[in-house]
């Protein structure tokens, strides 16, 4: 038997790597979108900048079934039938050929294979538009921004505490049609009826909410968004090689700078490790004094040294120690600042706690709804504690959910998500204006300004980074463009955003 030249050889070699990562690219994607949905490549980017870090287990066991699995599965079973799959015993000296396809051709095939692969991967992931929007410009910074350094923001002579809670992934689909939600049943009364009681910003006369632009659909973004009224534009490393997190938006003015300024002492806590995705970094940069996190826990005894469920620790965890952290920032002299970032509503189905009622078919409904009773009673610890009467809390989902298998089969079809949002013991002399509060068109960025006139400040033309008080009459971007060519101008490449707000070179 004739062997095979070495050149034969290495074509298939070359072939087999070839389809493997076509295999491997497309499921890739094919999983992106199952799982997350259309949150933009920008989150992609991101995801695989961070590194797996304390990415829950589920993420990774899901990603090996569907997306790496499939790729395995079908890679050697494709190159055997072009290059190895034989030919029928009497056709063969009919054919002069051994194998079904001749070499030529089934390098032809898997050559086309590869690149359909390939493409469709691309585009189905979100690359092919990001790319394009990347290499286009946008002047959007240059007329839109507003440096808050360069507008006058006064403080009420009392400077008022603020204790801001994002919660991980809440919209208000989850409540139910008849509340203008998008499924069946409402999983988060609670939640529903603190916004209902208190301020909360909606897109029409209910209980609603805003929407994510580019740039903010994932957890990093959203927090920058929250604190800066700015989308978060993703590079790998400064044009020197330094990494994104060691120089972390450097030309951004915060609320967290703005209240260092102003003698806050600051703090923000996760149920997580702090330093996954770069959070740590950017508010130790932009003016908080204190960072909580997993290992933070550890050392204060809240959970024992290496424990870890989930990505860290439960939020029955995070509560507690949210509490005993209050108690004690509280007695300083200074106001303070306290954020925190839920964790047991992330994807994929969330955690669902051994304190957690499981009332719902579906689990994400269960550990929504564990969720909204949690934090409503933690909301009312805070009003029975001293130092409330002059602090305000804002409650807010960070971004929408990426749980795209929840969301295509339960949610309604057509239905617009939002994120939560719940202002709750505003400054007593700020003005409330129905008309500012409901049917407004808004996003994420506004709550920067909004949540600093919450507090009682009054910001010379109401506008901060490029977003908008809500308090105030003035229309948002969201109410000056068309939501969908607003969230692409912002995708696109920045000059003014590189220069002025990265500080690159």
């Amino acid at each position: 038997m004739e062997k095979p030249s070495k050149g034969l050889i290495a074509t298939r070699i070359v072939m087999l790597v070839l389809i493997s990562l076509g295999m491997i690219g497309f499921f890739a994607a094919v999983w992106y979108r199952v799982v997350y949905g259309d949150v933009g490549f920008d989150a992609v980017f991101y995801a695989l900048k961070a590194g797996p870090g304390d990415v829950a287990s589920d993420l990774l066991i899901q990603y090996i079934l569907w997306g790496l699995l499939p790729a395995v599965v079908l890679t050697p079973s494709v190159y055997f039938f072009l290059f190895h799959f034989p030919l029928e015993v009497e056709k063969r000296e009919e054919k002069g050929r051994r194998y079904l396809f001749p070499h030529k051709i089934a390098v032809l095939i898997s050559s086309i294979l590869v690149v359909v692969l390939l493409t469709g991967g691309i585009f189905y992931s979100g690359l092919a538009k990001w790319a394009y929007l990347s290499l286009s410009e946008t002047d959007i910074y240059e007329k839109e921004y507003v440096d808050p350094n360069s507008v006058s923001i006064e403080f009420p002579e009392q400077k008022r505490n603020i204790i801001y809670i994002y919660l991980e992934s809440m919209e208000t689909t989850f409540l139910s049609e008849e509340l203008g939600g998008g499924i069946e049943h409402t999983t988060i009364p609670e939640l529903y009826n603190l916004a209902q009681t208190n301020i909360n910003f909606s897109h029409n006369s209910m209980v609603g909410g805003g929407r994510t632009l580019s740039g903010t659909t994932w957890t990093v973004g959203a927090l920058v968004a929250h604190t800066s009224g700015l989308p978060l534009k993703f590079t790998l490393t400064t044009e020197d090689g330094e990494d994104q997190y060691d120089n972390f938006l450097p030309g951004v003015t915060t609320i967290t700078d703005i209240l260092k300024e102003q003698g806050y002492y600051q703090t923000i806590m996760f149920g997580s490790r702090g330093e996954y995705g770069g959070r740590t970094q950017f508010f130790q940069q932009h003016g908080i004094d204190k960072v909580y996190d997993l290992r933070t826990a550890y050392e204060d005894g809240i959970v024992p040294d290496g424990y870890k469920v989930w990505w860290g620790m439960e939020d029955k965890h995070l509560i507690e120690y949210a509490k005993q952290e209050l108690l004690e920032i509280s007695k300083g002299e200074k106001p303070f600042a306290f954020s925190m970032l839920t964790v047991d509503t992330h994807h994929i189905d969330g955690y669902l706690c051994d304190e957690c009622e499981n009332k719902f078919e579906a689990q994400y409904d269960n550990v929504m709804a564990c969720s909204s009773k949690r934090i409503y009673e933690f909301v009312e610890w805070i009003k029975q504690q001293d130092f409330y009467e002059n602090t305000t809390i804002v409650i807010t989902g960070d971004h929408c959910s990426m749980d795209e298998g929840y969301i295509s089969e339960y949610m309604q079809e057509d239905y617009i998500r939002r994120v939560y949002n719940c202002y709750i013991n505003p400054h007593p002399e700020l003005t409330i204006n129905d008309e500012n509060i409901k049917n407004r068109a808004f996003a994420t960025i506004d709550m920067f300004p909004t949540t600093l006139a919450a507090m009682g400040c009054k910001i010379e033309g109401n506008r901060l980074g490029i977003g908008t008080n809500l308090f105030a009459g003035v229309p948002t971007l969201c109410e000056r463009y068309e939501f969908d060519k607003l969230s692409d101008e912002l995708a696109k490449h920045s000059e003014f955003y590189d220069k002025q707000l990265m500080q690159l070179d």
